[in-house]
């Protein structure tokens, strides 16, 4: 494994400790310190002490935004990674990543292509978006949400995630999906998104606790989400000054909206899928070894 570089990942986890022991065994030895943030109602006392570059810390009924500042108050790296408990960022991907934002100054986000894995029937692994290798600077908000990908789950300048963190803290909304379009937001304002077609990401997909489906879709008419939206462009227009939100949203529903009408995503999905890889597991445990010997391997 490669000697430690200056970067931590945060695991945020809630209520799922069958999944924090298969990640932990997955980011055992990894090269760089993992930090689990748990906000359960019972601590999962089995998670203390097992690996020397994991910790597990504690903080009962603590919101996401609340657990991550807690952490990100205490964490001295220059860069932080964010991954959920059930999926895995994938290890040689994140020292590339690290490696090209320690290159530059202005780019605060690293990204990739996000592959799927059901644990139901766990025997494929399969590219979810076509990520294509982009930058996308201060200017290009617009653009990059009329063509969005997943924020949420990658590699970051700490003071800038910090910063959008903060933004979503104070402006206490409800819909928890707003967390990425806040988040990306941020990260463009402070600096840029760096989006490459490799894979960094593979995700639990099919799974009926799906967070995103908790709460109402963004293209919705709700009064709730309205509400959340101008608490959120309040916030950031207080600490920015222009109304980068507006414009955010604006595209953001607008590529959504085109997407429903072409109604042929899953097609070209199909198109684009370049291999097949065949997991032959018997039981969720076991996923996390093969996703280390595939991605491994050049692709």
């Amino acid at each position: 494994m490669e000697e430690n570089i200056d970067f931590v990942l945060i695991v945020p986890t809630h209520n799922r400790h069958d999944s924090i022991s298969y990640s932990m065994e997955y980011y055992n030895n990894c090269g760089f310190d993992v930090i689990y943030v748990d906000s359960s109602e019972c601590e999962y006392l089995y998670a203390k002490n097992q690996y020397a570059n994991i910790t597990y810390v504690y903080f009962k009924g603590m919101d996401f935004s609340g657990k991550l500042l807690r952490i990100l108050e205490k964490v001295s790296s220059k860069y932080v990674g964010l991954c959920a408990d059930d999926d895995f960022l994938i290890l040689d991907r994140i020292f590339l990543g690290i490696s090209f934002l320690q290159g530059q100054e202005i780019i605060k986000a690293y990204i990739g292509a996000n592959y799927g894995i059901n644990r139901e029937n766990s025997n494929q692994i399969i590219p979810l978006n076509e990520s294509i290798d982009c930058e996308y600077l201060r200017g290009d908000t617009e653009k990059y949400f009329l063509d969005y990908t997943m924020i949420l789950w990658g590699l970051y300048n700490k003071e800038a995630f910090y910063k959008a963190i903060k933004i979503i803290e104070k402006s206490d909304f409800e819909n928890d999906n707003f967390i990425e379009l806040t988040l990306g937001t941020i990260l463009l304002i402070e600096g840029g998104i760096k989006r490459v077609s490799t894979p960094l990401l593979v995700r639990e997909i099919g799974q009926s606790d799906n967070w995103g489906l908790r709460h109402k879709h963004l293209t919705q008419d709700d009064l709730t989400i309205k509400m959340d939206f101008q608490k959120i462009r309040n916030t950031i227009n207080s600490v920015y000054g222009d109304d980068y939100f507006t414009e955010a949203f604006t595209a953001y529903i607008s590529g959504i909206e085109d997407k429903v009408k072409n109604n042929n995503l899953y097609t070209k999905l199909k198109r684009h899928i370049k291999k097949r890889y065949r997991l032959w597991v018997e039981n969720k445990k076991e996923i996390y070894i093969p996703i280390k010997e595939i991605f491994s391997k050049k692709n």
